[in-house]
């Protein structure tokens, strides 16, 4: 058993060393966005086919296809598939207590396969914890930490400013030198403990890009390496790139596509015109994301359907406080969606 884990250790890291020259832009994404539109049309076992097909293509996967995969594969009886994906998430480091509490996969308790499934959690957990740079996470997670740590006091932002400023300032330079020592802590690198979850550097990134959009700091900018290229490889989600750059002000990318007013139910879409919807576009394919329009389609079915995950982090905005004026002049530029 210890030679067999060994070895799958070993071609572990032999994948991932290869997953950097694989381009996810070209033999990933398009294929993935292919799956979710049949998965958001209800075609599982049609989906489940489109997954199996992008898996192929790249040495990593990442964690929440291969858990809408197996979603689609419980949905339609593929209950072998099924667990063979949900291995798979467990090797990623998905801790097997958010598998049991996803009800998508309750029909799988009752198969003479789950006591299988359960029996071989501690051998694929070590196999993770093998694999992974488990230092490296618990740093990432205590920068995150720190990150929240003052921010979540009474008037945090206020009383703390300077000393939330030089953590957030330590927090980058220290994120620089992750990059420049161990690559882009991508799931390859750091695991995922769940799929449904922001990685730990998400929060660190995030602030940095929301302080720009204020006219503090220079943002993405301020990280020596190009996120683009990261997300090239596989070790950066499309989707939480463009949410990072929209963030900061202008929208490049479309990432927020629906909005509410004072909080209403109601959502709302900026009406674009032809020239600049087609810019939009391109720059979203450029980085492998799907059409604004097949965005907006699955914002929409993630509303209503919780079963799988989508990650689609700043696709709505509630806008509070406007003016009157703002207000109206806001509702003359978007209309209500259907």
């Amino acid at each position: 058993m210890r030679k067999s884990i060994l070895a799958i250790v070993v071609f572990l890291w032999a994948i991932s060393g290869f997953a950097q020259k694989v381009d996810y832009n070209k033999h990933y994404y398009s294929v993935i966005n292919q799956a979710e539109l049949l998965l958001i049309s209800e075609q599982h076992d049609k989906a489940l086919a489109q997954y199996y097909a992008a898996f192929k293509n790249v040495p990593t996967p990442l964690a929440r296809d291969i858990f809408n995969a197996a979603v689609c594969a419980t949905l339609t009886g593929d209950y072998e598939s099924a667990f063979k994906l949900l291995d798979q998430l467990i090797v990623k480091g998905t801790d097997i207590t958010f598998i049991k509490s996803m009800e998508v996969f309750s029909a799988l308790v009752n198969d003479s396969r789950w006591e299988i499934f359960v029996n071989n959690y501690p051998r694929n957990r070590k196999i993770y914890l093998q694999t992974i740079n488990v230092p490296l996470r618990k740093e990432l997670e205590w920068m995150a930490a720190l990150d929240q740590h003052f921010r979540l006091k009474d008037n945090g932002m206020a009383v703390y400013q300077d000393t939330i400023a030089q953590i957030d300032k330590n927090n980058i330079d220290r994120f620089n030198g992750i990059i420049e020592k161990f690559g882009f802590p991508g799931e390859d690198l750091i695991g995922v403990e769940n799929p449904a979850s922001a990685p730990p550097y998400h929060t660190i990134l995030n602030h940095l890009c929301h302080k720009a959009s204020m006219g503090m700091g220079k943002g993405i900018a301020e990280i020596n390496f190009p996120l683009q290229e990261f997300v090239k490889f596989g070790k950066l989600s499309p989707y939480r790139f463009a949410n990072f750059i929209d963030q900061q002000g202008k929208p490049v990318y479309g990432n927020t596509v629906f909005y509410r007013l004072d909080n209403s139910p109601e959502l709302r879409v900026l009406v674009l015109g032809e020239k600049g919807l087609k810019k939009i576009n391109k720059n979203r394919a450029s980085v492998g994301l799907e059409s604004l329009e097949d965005y907006q389609k699955k914002v929409l079915f993630a509303l209503k359907d919780s079963r799988f995950i989508f990650n689609f982090n700043g696709s709505i905005v509630s806008l509070n406080g406007m003016s009157a004026k703002e207000k109206e002049a806001f509702i003359q530029q978007s209309k209500v969606v259907e």
